[in-house]
């Protein structure tokens, strides 16, 4: 077991990572620490933290927009040649230019349509409804007491009679609503 320990820069070169982000990662909680030596320097247990990196790599790269990326592009840092140069090229790159100004334009476009309202906040769509339902539920509630002592004056009355009374009453009900709801 304390074979399989190491300090921070030797889990962050397993990782292919900066000393400095995988700190980073280690404060922010997303790597557990397995002890600490005798000069206070944080052990990990590699195969514990590998495996934790493994659960959180997909995650990253979907945060990241890795997903519209070239496989290629994917994961991290671009492989090294021999020689030390990257083995990204000016195709490489010019994709993920268009990637990062695709996504761009999209935001942009959505901030836009809100601005100019072709769209409408969720939430000010769903407060607007509920105004409107409580609107007509006390409009309608108020119908049976307003309706009952009307009806009950109009016994002996034909069914026509009752018929069009209650068209006239269905339609101040609509005005009622309308005016509530702001339109005249």
């Amino acid at each position: 077991m304390a074979n399989n320990l190491v300090k921070n820069n030797e889990m962050a070169r397993i990782l292919d990572m900066t000393p400095s982000a995988f700190a980073k990662a280690v404060r922010e909680g997303d790597f557990s620490i397995a002890g600490v030596n005798p000069q206070g320097h944080n052990l990990f247990d590699v195969d514990v933290v590998v495996a934790e990196y493994q659960t959180r790599q997909p995650v990253a790269e979907l945060q990241n927009h890795a997903e519209l990326m070239p496989k290629s592009l994917q994961g991290g840092r671009p492989p090294k040649t021999a020689n030390g140069d990257s083995t990204y090229d000016t195709n490489d790159y010019l994709k993920i230019k268009i990637i990062n100004d695709t996504i761009k334009a999209k935001d942009n476009e959505v901030k836009y349509k809100l601005r100019v309202g072709e769209l409408i906040a969720k939430s000010l769509v769903k407060s607007q409804g509920a105004e409107l339902g409580n609107i007509i539920k006390s409009t309608i509630d108020n119908w049976p007491s307003r309706l009952s002592p009307l009806l009950y004056a109009m016994r002996g009355k034909t069914e026509r009679e009752i018929r069009i009374f209650l068209e006239k009453e269905c339609n101040e009900l609509i005005k009622d609503i309308r005016s509530a709801c702001g339109y005249e």
